[in-house]
């Protein structure tokens, strides 16, 4: 141990590896603090004690080959398992290295060692979740297939093989280009291209398929890539809904003319058909309502634009579909996105070729259906599955981080009074109180986020409240030079005075931390008195944000030590108060957020 004088035991110290010196017995000489703590000791506990003390039974005929090949002058990086003083396993990366006198005869070995037990641990969750998912594939009620970057299927369950008529054994490395019709082979290798180049993330359409009897079917595809763990080579997951059936009796509707009449006319899908030189032949009621046209400006066999709205490119748009379903003779589904005046439309919509009876294509329908109530329904039951499920997630880690953390923070509390310190030991405790501080003020923002919270209620002036936050930071904003304004007006509401305060102090905070100096924030209000709202503004002369969908979406953030539950757990505040939070404008210069808070309890339950 001569070799490590001061400076060198300094530097082993501070490394972020554990060290570990061995004599030619295998017996400890030295070992740094961090790799004591790695295995639950203090150095001088370790020291003097076999390296074997610290091992199972099971390992330690691997650890004497070990040590024979030190002795023998070999180097080497391995993975081994130690014991924690508390009983359990751990496990370890070593890079070791045989001691040698200068006449070269064997001294002992030094190992640098990094626990990677969590990363192991990790690799057995991550294989659980593989195992999990080849579960859900292969049990599915609907066909699954999984195909090579060449679309070879190289894996499939059983609905998906029974939908074509094969055997798994059969399925295997059978092509996806021989079970589909050759008019969609350009369109789904264009496709499929753009999947394996990421410039597309997956695509949905529907397919004829061949059946391994020659039949033919209708299909209705997802396709979306994966890329493998190990080694990243592309996968493309294929799901396949047989809708024969459908496309059977839609066939059979068109033929025939009475229900033709009835489930047009009363249908509330707007529905247009169209012959090959793109003149409208019919349109139902519906698409004029949808489309704020009247029939009477429509005369029959014209022009089909006559009967769309319109709208910048919306007529090219149809014209190229419609020539295209007369060209393939394949539906197609479409979903669109259309600004109609000041309102954004969604839609789902189709194109079906109409045939005569000697199978020749003599139009073009499309449906059309206005499914932007739905749509929105569907996003906002997505957000709160999605933010409840993250909720429980959130408080459960937050219930099995608190008692550990008390405990430490207890611990680190005595030992700091009971021990003499020099600077640099205090200075490191002082580090770990703040760290706990800031992880309880985490753990508290992420129970406020997981909805763990009851209101308690009370009337209160929010004019005064706004008052009460503004001495809060009056000497920030004297700091920085910001004018602050209070224009609320004096209202009583019945709220959790403490919870609002706190969504206004999570704003006001925003606002300062986005303006570097000489700034201004100013709070104004306006009562619906016939809604029983009352709505607050919040503007300040900041920076403005840069990524506003992402605004409210919990743990994302731009500030260096930001947690990003802010803004989530202020609009969950409010939305439990009835109310609603949004941005209404954020440039730089301007930043306004719109509080909308009902005043008496009948609005606000």
């Amino acid at each position: 141990m001569l070799f490590l004088d001061q400076k060198y035991l300094e530097f082993i110290e501070n490394l972020n590896e554990g060290i570990w010196i061995i004599d030619a017995d295998a017996k400890t000489t030295f070992v740094n603090t961090h790799m004591a703590e790695m295995l639950g000791y203090t150095p001088n506990e370790m020291i003097g004690k076999h390296i074997f003390y610290f091992m199972d039974e099971a390992v330690i005929e691997s650890a004497k080959n070990n040590l024979q090949r030190r002795a023998q002058g070999i180097r080497e990086s391995l993975e081994f398992e130690f014991k924690h003083k508390n009983g359990r396993k751990v496990i370890t990366s070593l890079n070791t290295y045989p001691l040698l006198h200068n006449d070269g005869k064997y001294n002992g070995a030094l190992a640098a060692i990094t626990d990677i037990t969590e990363r192991k641990d990790l690799g057995k969750i991550i294989h659980q979740l593989e195992i999990k998912f080849k579960s859900i594939f292969d049990y599915a009620s609907i066909g699954l297939a999984i195909l090579s970057k060449d679309m070879q299927i190289i894996d499939a369950n059983d609905d998906f093989c029974e939908k074509l008529q094969y055997s798994k054994d059969e399925i295997f490395n059978l092509s996806l280009l021989s079970i589909i019709l050759p008019e969609n082979k350009s369109e789904l290798i264009n496709n499929i291209d753009k999947l394996i180049d990421g410039t597309s993330n997956g695509f949905v359409a529907e397919y004829k398929f061949i059946r391994k009897n020659g039949s033919i079917g209708w299909g209705f595809t997802n396709f979306f890539a994966v890329k493998e763990r190990e080694n990243k080579e592309i996968k493309i997951i294929f799901s396949l809904r047989d809708i024969t059936e459908k496309r059977n009796m839609e066939y059979e509707l068109f033929k025939s003319e009475a229900l033709f009449k009835s489930v047009f006319e009363n249908s509330t899908a707007a529905i247009t058909i169209w012959d090959s030189e793109l003149r409208n032949l019919y349109t139902n009621p519906a698409a004029f309502d949808q489309f704020g046209k009247k029939r009477e400006t429509v005369p029959p066999i014209r022009h089909t634009c006559e009967g769309l709205p319109n709208l910048p490119g919306f007529y090219e748009k149809w014209e190229k579909r419609v020539l295209d379903c007369f060209s393939s003779g394949i539906a197609n589904q479409y979903s669109d996105v259309d600004q109609i005046g000041s309102k954004s439309i969604s839609s789902e919509s189709y194109t079906n070729p109409i045939r005569d009876e000697k199978g020749n294509i003599f139009a073009v329908a499309i449906f059309f259906r206005d499914v932007t109530k739905r749509k929105q329904i569907e996003k906002e039951s997505h957000e709160q599955e999605k933010f409840a499920e993250l909720g429980k997630m959130a408080a459960h880690l937050s219930h099995e981080i608190r008692s550990p953390l008390a405990s430490i923070s207890m611990n680190v509390d005595l030992l700091s009074k009971n021990l003499k310190l020099g600077e640099r030991q205090q200075k490191s405790f002082e580090i770990i109180d703040e760290e706990i501080i800031r992880l309880n003020r985490l753990l508290k923002e992420i129970l406020s986020f997981s909805g763990e919270f009851h209101l308690n209620k009370m009337n209160f002036d929010i004019k005064e409240a706004i008052e009460n936050i503004y001495s809060i930071f009056k000497a920030s904003f004297k700091c920085k030079n910001i004018k602050f304004v209070n224009s609320v007006n004096s209202q009583i509401v019945h709220a959790d005075a403490d919870k609002i305060k706190s969504v206004f102090i999570c704003l006001i905070e925003n606002s300062m931390e986005a303006i570097d100096n000489n700034g201004d924030i100013k709070v104004y209000s306006h009562c619906i008195s016939n809604d029983n709202i009352f709505e607050f503004f919040i503007k300040d002369s900041g920076c403005g944000f840069e990524n506003n969908a992402k605004l409210f979406d919990p743990f994302y953030t731009t500030k260096e030590k930001g947690t990003g539950l802010g803004l989530p757990i202020a609009k969950n505040i409010i939305e439990k108060h009835g109310g609603t939070i949004n941005l209404v404008s954020s440039r730089p210069g301007e930043t306004i957020f719109k509080i909308n808070l009902p005043i008496n309890e009948k609005n606000n339950q």
